[in-house]
């Protein structure tokens, strides 16, 4: 068994539980920044989730039919795991929302990725498309 020592005792699994953080440099008109994109803690996860939420358009029985408006839904999540690398302190929202789209949807994903919502976005589509297929 994959799972045990060869004395028959489980195996311990064990967790890094260090936020994982890559540098990144955005250069706007000439002028290169650099940040540092850090996984977000839980709580930075949940106010992203409650922030979805309350955004979601519901039929007469509660299920989710769409979104009332995604204004600003990315450049909050990207804000929450977005630091200044000179100050360490996180990126305003309304700076990222002055980045291209392009710029915003990479960050975006890539933070979706670390606070491991692309999981979430998956079993949210599942469960569109099963409600559009019956």
């Amino acid at each position: 068994m994959d799972s045990e020592r060869d004395n028959g005792e489980p195996q311990v699994e064990e967790f890094d539980a260090d936020l994982a953080e890559f540098p990144i440099r955005v250069k706007r008109k000439g002028i290169a920044k650099d940040y540092i994109l850090r996984e977000p803690e839980s709580t930075d996860r949940d106010a992203f989730l409650n922030q979805l939420a309350a955004r979601q358009k519901v039929d007469m029985q509660g299920r989710p039919i769409g979104m009332k408006n995604i204004d600003g839904l990315f450049s909050f999540l990207i804000s929450k795991c977005l630091f200044d690398k000179e100050t360490g302190k996180h990126v305003d929202p309304k700076e990222v929302q002055t980045w291209p789209p392009r710029v915003q949807d990479v960050l975006f994903k890539r933070c979706q990725k670390m606070a491991a919502l692309d999981e979430v976005a998956e079993e949210a589509a599942k469960k569109d498309s099963t409600k559009e297929t019956h």
